[in-house]
C-alpha cells in the first residue's frame, strides 16, 4: 500500500468499478510520482476481491495512519478502503516501521 492509499496500482482519483470487464487493466497515477513516473498494469478491484486471501504490506508510520483511517471508515474514497470494504476473504496486514 502506498502513502496515498493506493493498492495494486489502483490509485486515488481513478475510476474503480465492480462491474464485469477485463481483470487486467491499464492505470496511471495522477500526478505521476517522480520515483515511478510511468503507467502500469494492475488487476481490477473485482479480480483482487475474488482472491482466496488478500495480503497488504504497509511500511512506515505515515502509511499506517492512512491504513488506520481506512479501517475506521474515514478515508472511503481511497483504494485501500474500497478493497477492505469489498473483501469477502481474509485480509492479512503486515506492517513495519
Amino acid at each position: 500500500m502506498g502513502a496515498d492509499g493506493h493498492v495494486a496500482s489502483l490509485f486515488p482519483r481513478m475510476a474503480v468499478s465492480h462491474r464485469a470487464g477485463p481483470q487486467v487493466i491499464a492505470t496511471a497515477p495522477e500526478p505521476l510520482p517522480p520515483e515511478a513516473p510511468f503507467a502500469r498494469l494492475s488487476l481490477n478491484l473485482a479480480a483482487l476481491v475474488a482472491a482466496d486471501a488478500i495480503i497488504v504490506v504497509v511500511t512506515g508510520a505515515d502509511k499506517r495512519a492512512v491504513l488506520d483511517a481506512a479501517i475506521r471508515g474515514e478515508a472511503d474514497d481511497l483504494p485501500i478502503a474500497q478493497l477492505l470494504r469489498a473483501a469477502t476473504c481474509p485480509v492479512t496486514v503486515y506492517w513495519s516501521e
